[in-house]
């Protein structure tokens, strides 16, 4: 059996796999009670760590899942780390100040 490597997918490609996903997706989409700015920060972050590979955005979002139990309201924007300015781009558009 042969494996292939898979390339890292662009940053749009994993915005859009990150809103289908469970718990980021509802970061998302506005289901929380954070605010933007730290909403935006978080995803970035998870984004940025997880470089395009789809297996570690899968493990970043079951990592943040289990944040607290998945009471993901306790997260902080300064303690969420680095964002790619790709990533931060793409969420300024893609996550309305008004979540």
């Amino acid at each position: 059996m042969h494996a292939e490597t898979v390339p890292p997918l662009p940053p749009r490609e994993s915005v859009l796999l990150a809103r289908h996903l469970p718990t980021v997706g509802s970061l998302m989409q506005g289901h929380t009670t954070l605010p933007p700015a730290t909403v935006k920060a978080t995803v970035g972050a998870l984004l940025t760590r997880a470089a395009g590979n789809p297996t570690a955005l899968l493990a970043e979002e079951r990592e943040l899942a289990r944040t607290d139990g998945g009471n993901i309201t306790r997260i902080h924007a300064d303690s969420a780390g680095p964002v790619t300015p790709d990533y931060r781009a793409l969420l300024d558009r893609w996550i309305l100040d008004t979540v």
